[in-house]
């Protein structure tokens, strides 16, 4: 996902360092229900060959866009 332009971050799970692991991928968008699912199913495409899966989403306020 980081070749995509979006900012990752990958660390060991908190409950299962040595079998898992967690990646946080940020995409600055405007929030809306299509676009949220259409990301949830390209996430999706590249989680699932790695048994990777989606379990949530979060949405942050920018005060003062760029």
């Amino acid at each position: 996902m980081a070749g995509k332009g979006f900012d990752t971050e990958v660390r060991p799970w908190r409950d299962d360092p040595a079998q898992r692991w967690t990646v946080d991928v940020v995409r600055r968008m405007v929030p809306g229900h299509a676009a949220i699912k259409a990301f949830e199913a390209e996430l999706a495409i590249e989680a699932g060959p790695l048994g990777g899966e989606n379990d949530g989403w979060g949405c942050f306020t920018l005060k003062d866009l760029p």
